[in-house]
C-alpha cells in the first residue's frame, strides 16, 4: 500500500476505512514517508519507508535520488511480492518521474 499522503492522520483515516478489506490479507505493508511506523505496527501493519520529494529536494544534488528511489521501491516490491497495491493519497509514477 503506497501511502503518500501528507499526514499521519490522513494514513491512518484511510487505513481504517478499508480496514474489513484489509483483515483478509496475511500480510499489509505501508510505504510512505515522515510516518509514525509504531502506530502502523500496533494495528499490525508492516511499514516500509521512503523519502519524500521534498527531502531530496534539499540536498545539494536531488537527482542522484532518482536512481535510490527506482532501486528502494524495486526491493519492497521483490521482498513482498504483493498480489496487488494499493495508492491513498497521490499516484506513486509522477511523484518521483520528475527526478
Amino acid at each position: 500500500m503506497w501511502a503518500l499522503v501528507d499526514t499521519e492522520g490522513d494514513v491512518l483515516e484511510q487505513l481504517e476505512e478499508r480496514k474489513d478489506v484489509l483483515r483478509h490479507f496475511r500480510t499489509v505493508v505501508v510505504v510512505g514517508w515522515s510516518l509514525n511506523f509504531e502506530t502502523l505496527r500496533q494495528y499490525g501493519y508492516y511499514y516500509e519507508s521512503i523519502p519524500s520529494v521534498h527531502d531530496m529536494e534539499q540536498h545539494a544534488d536531488h537527482r542522484a535520488w532518482k536512481t535510490y528511489i527506482d532501486r528502494r521501491i524495486s526491493r519492497i516490491r521483490g521482498y513482498y511480492m504483493p498480489d496487488f497495491e494499493i495508492t491513498l493519497g497521490r499516484d506513486l509514477n509522477p511523484i518521483y518521474s520528475n527526478l
